[in-house]
């Protein structure tokens, strides 16, 4: 979640301000980033940090499931030792900014998980926790069929209004509203570090096919890049963060009832202007649910490092795929 791995919707910030009002989602450089943008995949087996965390370690398993609970409070954002339950749900309430915030995935890392889950035109994949539906319609152009199932309203109003060829039911990771062995693969966007791992792992291994595949996907902002290093600083994202940027979800996928675990990561770029930059950055989960002085403080140490940057801004991703098969002997 968050400088690169989460998801937000409310306390947005507008363009220049320092954390007051909302910045209208039809503003330049609130886009999300198109297939223009550069996405060349690499073959690796983990980011600087890969391996650093096991399957105990903060991340999945931590946090209330598919940010089905209740959005509470505004203090405690950024306490550490794992995931507040309220960030499940209270930082993301506002789907349409959301939205408008967010990159896509690159399409290399789409085609990844399309050929290595044997995904085609007669398969039924289920997009978990899909929020607004970004990585929604990018899977939907290839296969035949589509269900998002996803716990906040507001997101899947927004994901139901631009997507009305995808069923869109509530449901959350521990608790899939499907029969058993009714889809051939399952997909988790920006969001698995939400799940608690053990119960989530089970009940999607339950609605899958036996031997079907799972696919999880993340965007992290890439702070190998000097002025990104200072954008994550000044979003708090090194304290804040709701799991290890960098940590190797393989040992967490393992240990249920999944094998042939994979991992790729390839380089994405979301284009913005400055404006654009304050609404990514105002659109991360624990920024939504901080008290009003608290965020706009955090947003003027944005927008402090935004106004140094030439327009457009080129915002560099780390996209990490992972890929996993069900297994038949469970």
């Amino acid at each position: 979640m968050a400088a690169g791995a989460g998801r937000g919707g409310a306390g947005q910030a507008g363009a220049g301000q320092a954390g007051a009002g909302q910045a209208g989602a039809g503003q330049a450089g609130a886009g999300q980033a198109g297939a223009g943008q550069a996405s060349a995949g690499q073959a690796s087996a983990g980011r600087g940090g890969a391996g650093q965390a096991g399957a105990g370690q903060a991340g999945a398993g931590q946090a209330s499931a598919g940010r089905d609970s209740a959005g509470a409070g505004q203090a405690g954002a950024c306490q550490g030792g794992g995931v507040p339950r309220e960030l499940a749900v209270g930082g993301f309430t506002d789907g349409r900014y959301y939205h408008d915030a967010r990159p896509d995935y690159p399409m290399a890392a789409v085609d990844y998980l399309v050929s290595t889950l044997g995904i085609g035109p007669q398969s039924h994949v289920l997009d978990l926790a899909a929020g607004t539906g970004i990585f929604t319609g990018q899977i939907l152009a290839h296969c035949g069929r589509v269900t998002a199932v996803e716990p906040s309203d507001g997101m899947r109003q927004v994901l139901a209004a631009r997507l009305p060829a995808v069923e869109v039911l509530d449901g959350r990771d521990t608790a899939i509203p499907l029969a058993g062995a009714s889809v051939d693969a399952v997909t988790v966007a920006q969001a698995f570090h939400w799940f608690d791992a053990p119960q989530a792992l089970a009940e999607i291994h339950r609605v899958l096919v036996p031997g079907g595949g799972l696919g999880l996907v993340w965007n992290e902002i890439d702070e190998s890049v000097g002025w990104v290093a200072e954008y994550s600083a000044a979003l708090r994202w090194p304290e804040c963060q709701p799991y290890p940027v960098g940590m190797d979800f393989t040992p967490v996928i393992a240990s249920g009832p999944f094998c042939d675990v994979e991992c790729r990561q390839f380089e994405h770029v979301q284009v913005m202007d400055r404006a654009g930059l304050l609404r990514r950055a105002a659109s991360t989960s624990y920024v939504a649910v901080m008290g009003e002085q608290e965020r706009r403080a955090l947003v003027a140490d944005v927008a402090r490092v935004a106004e140094r940057l030439p327009e457009p801004i080129s915002l560099p991703y780390v996209t990490t795929a992972y890929r996993a098969t069900a297994r038949t002997d469970c």
